[in-house]
């Protein structure tokens, strides 16, 4: 058997597939932590099933699910003009609109998504930790524009089981909103856990609470499911950044217990750089299951 390359397989997509809108919502991407949770979405950000969310959580490793941060819808501010990033559709329409400022979109090994507008490039690559309920999500822009570039980040939050789809009306929980500079709490009842997202950069505007409601899955009616669910936007991170600057910062989402146990986990985490701890995790196990299966190609 000849020994593997420790280069993990890059997949990338046609750009015409990501400016084709139903083609692209054809694919799925899935990153996991190897305790039932996992993080899952489309190459263009829209959820199409129930099963989608950047942090679906199993409460009770490896089972009980639940989505408790659906995604992180992002804009582009340069003077007097907003770029939407983020897409979602509902029954008959999309808002915001996908607006064709995805250029690229790749797994390597971990999904990364590449906008440009303007002079303005943003990319951001998602990945777990192995064995942490936690998502990070990795930001490297760029403003070679002679203007400041405001990026604000969205948090679509919810608590639900991801066999089960949320209507406001029939709330069976309540949670609370916890915000300080660069953090936000969201403490759920009567369940007791919590959601805790921090920055590493920029700072948490607080808002008030507004639901977006019946956002559509698509995949879900093809199943002749339910198909309507609703999402909390409650807030936003910002992060400024001067002309001719880069900027490379995180937003990373914790479920625990408590915000004290959420923040601990933060800051071991934080000891580390995860991010080459985690391709080293799947050169791993990639090298393990080629000495298992002597026959199988790689490629494939």
């Amino acid at each position: 058997m000849s020994q593997m390359s420790t280069s993990l397989p890059r997949m990338s997509l046609d750009p015409k597939i990501l400016q084709n809108v139903d083609e692209a919502l054809k694919l799925e991407w899935l990153v996991t932590n190897g305790l039932g949770g996992y993080a899952s979405s489309t190459p263009i950000g829209v959820n199409t099933r129930k099963y989608h969310g950047l942090l679906v959580a199993a409460l009770n490793p490896p089972v009980y699910r639940h989505v408790v941060l659906s995604k992180l819808d992002e804009e582009i501010q340069i003077e007097d003009r907003t770029y939407k990033l983020g897409a979602n559709e509902f029954r008959d329409t999309f808002y915001p609109k996908p607006e064709g400022l995805l250029e690229e979109f790749s797994l390597n090994p971990f999904p990364i998504f590449k906008y440009k507008t303007q002079d303005v490039t943003l990319e951001k690559t998602i990945f777990m930790e192995t064995g942490k309920n936690a998502t990070t999500v990795a930001y490297n822009v760029s403003n070679m524009t002679s203007s400041p570039a405001i990026l604000r980040i969205f948090p679509l939050v919810n608590f639900r089981h991801f066999y089960h789809t949320t209507h406001k009306v029939q709330l069976d929980w309540h949670f609370t909103q916890k915000a300080s500079e660069k953090t936000v709490t969201f403490q759920f009842t009567p369940s007791q856990k919590v959601l805790f997202l921090a920055a590493d950069k920029g700072k948490y505007v607080a808002g008030q609470s507004v639901w977006i409601e019946n956002m559509f899955f698509r995949v879900d009616a093809e199943r002749k499911e339910d198909c309507f669910d609703d999402c909390l936007s409650t807030g936003n991170f910002e992060i400024k950044v001067i002309p001719m600057e880069h900027e490379r910062f995180s937003i990373t989402a914790i479920v625990d217990e408590s915000e004290q146990k959420a923040n601990n986990l933060l800051q071991e985490m934080g000891e580390k750089d995860r991010y080459s701890q985690e391709l080293k995790n799947g050169t791993d196990l990639l090298m393990t299951f080629q000495e298992r299966n002597a026959d199988a190609q790689l490629d494939d």
